[in-house]
């Protein structure tokens, strides 16, 4: 299992969407320039997370993207969910059947590589949703300092 840096680069953009200025709309090209990060990809991610329905998009001509749900309602399993494309499976093969003469150990050792397999998938997931994107910022008298992205760039 690969991570790619698209889920990074997702959370990142949440992030600053969530500290934006009076939840103004922000320009790709603008998080891309704060960001360091092409363009064109920036926009594949943003597509991605306007489908999960994590931000929304305005293609006005002083549109851009902002918020659909506060930081506190998004997990970085959201995120992932929304950006990585590849399900972690495994298939089990014949190879133990070369390996053990023994249908039953053979049928025993499959199910354990399976199980255990399983039980990390549900672990990785469990773990990405037990955290906020909220829990990566600073909070400041109960609330996060607001920045206007655009005056940024």
């Amino acid at each position: 299992m690969k991570i790619s840096k698209s889920f990074e680069q997702g959370i990142y953009v949440l992030l600053m969407l969530g500290l934006q200025k009076d939840n103004q709309t922000v320009k790709s090209n603008v998080m891309s320039t704060i960001l360091q990060v092409s363009d064109s990809y920036l926009k594949k991610i943003l597509r991605k997370l306007v489908l999960a329905e994590l931000i929304t998009s305005n293609a006005s001509k002083d549109g851009g993207f902002q918020l659909k749900k506060s930081l506190k309602q998004i997990t970085l399993y959201d995120v992932y969910n929304a950006i990585e494309t590849d399900i972690i499976t495994f298939d089990v093969s014949d190879l133990a059947e070369h390996v053990f003469n023994d249908d039953e150990h053979t049928k025993q050792s499959k199910k354990k590589v399976i199980d255990t397999i399983d039980l990390g998938i549900k672990a990785f997931n469990s773990q990405l949703a037990s955290v906020n994107l909220s829990e990566l910022l600073i909070e400041e008298n109960d609330s996060y300092p607001k920045i206007d992205w655009n005056e940024k760039v």
